[in-house]
């Protein structure tokens, strides 16, 4: 439980827009820049193809790109969900067939590359597919572990009365 709540507490704090977006990249060029989906889109594919992480930057608006698949092999660009604001295409790579989604939210009158990091997970409440089964287990072993524990007492006072005969 304290481990969740420091995630969330660390995740929220990454998600504070004045640390995580770059202001500069919200200017009125950028807004008409990237004024739709396909606009981001398009621009993501361009990194796929040259691997300029200055335009990821751009894409994302954050302080810092994150780190992206980048390989000319994707294609696709298909729309797969549209959950908690934030649109999720789906491409595919053309060697190994593998999917990768990629999400895009409207952010300070823009379209941005939304990275898959702690405050995504936290925002979509993906989070909770981890954490939940990691607090069952753990919660488990704490019953198994008392008891465990109320069987050796057990055992012990049995002990002692049978002895005592």
């Amino acid at each position: 439980m304290i481990v969740a709540a420091v995630f969330i507490a660390i995740a929220s704090a990454q998600g504070i827009a004045a640390l995580r977006y770059d202001d500069a990249l919200f200017a009125e060029a950028y807004q008409q820049k990237y004024d739709s989906p396909r606009a981001a889109l398009d621009g993501l594919e361009q990194v796929f193809r040259t691997g300029d992480r200055t335009l990821l930057k751009e894409l994302e608006g954050t302080r810092r790109a994150r780190p992206l698949l980048m390989t000319s092999d994707l294609f696709g660009a298909v729309m797969w969900s549209r959950e908690h604001n934030l649109y999720s295409y789906m491409y595919w790579d053309a060697d190994t067939f593998d999917r990768y989604l990629f999400h895009l939210d409207e952010i300070g009158g823009r379209w941005v590359v939304v990275p898959e990091d702690a405050y995504f997970f936290l925002r979509t409440g993906l989070w909770q597919a981890t954490w939940l089964p990691i607090a069952l287990v753990y919660w488990l072993a704490e019953i198994a572990a008392l008891f465990v524990i109320g069987l050796a007492r057990m055992s012990r006072r049995w002990q002692r009365n049978r002895l005592a005969f």
